[in-house]
């Protein structure tokens, strides 16, 4: 008797990419963080958000070259591959059947900046340009970099996220018409 063919499973054409993000400080999993997926080439963008245990998971990706990008409200973003949250990171290089895991993402938590500017007088400037200044290293030397800004509300007060740093405040008054 002949024996019986067993089939093979059909070969994966898509990739896996998965992982967890957490906070860098207190290593607690991150939720509601957004993943996004993008190819260097022209093709569809993959976004995904993590669960309540920062995990996230990308379960059928096209192969071919990708760059992966974690952002959360109130954390700088980072890339993977990435040392800082203005580094591009590294590329994603996915094959058919890859199973890329264990990937973590640790966001670093943003400060707060918040103030009130007045006039001369005390009363509130409101509609004021507020910028936080940063220092980067361009063009061979330290320069300064707007690191955030915000515009006052009526009552003067302004609040900006930033990443943990050294910074210079610097205040526009509102334009006013004659």
């Amino acid at each position: 008797a002949d024996s019986p063919t067993i089939p093979k499973p059909p070969a994966a054409s898509t990739a896996v990419v998965e992982g967890k993000v957490v906070n860098r400080v207190s290593g607690t999993p991150l939720k509601k963080t957004v993943l996004t997926l993008r190819p260097t080439v022209a093709a569809t963008t993959l976004t995904t958000e993590t669960d309540d245990q920062g995990r996230f998971s990308f379960p059928k990706v096209a192969p071919g070259l990708y760059t992966l990008r974690a952002e959360r409200t109130g954390y700088g973003q980072q890339s993977y591959g990435g040392h800082s949250a203005t580094s591009s990171g590294a590329p994603i290089p996915l094959q058919a059947g890859d199973e890329v895991k264990d990937i973590v993402f640790k966001l670093i938590p943003y400060a707060v900046i918040a103030g009130k500017e007045v006039d001369e007088d005390g009363d509130p400037m409101a509609i004021a340009q507020v910028t936080v200044m940063g220092s980067a290293y361009r063009a061979g030397g330290k320069q300064l970099q707007v690191a955030g800004s915000a515009l006052t509300g009526a009552n003067g007060e302004y609040t900006i996220g930033v990443p943990p740093g050294r910074y210079v405040l610097k205040c526009q008054p509102p334009y006013t018409v004659l």
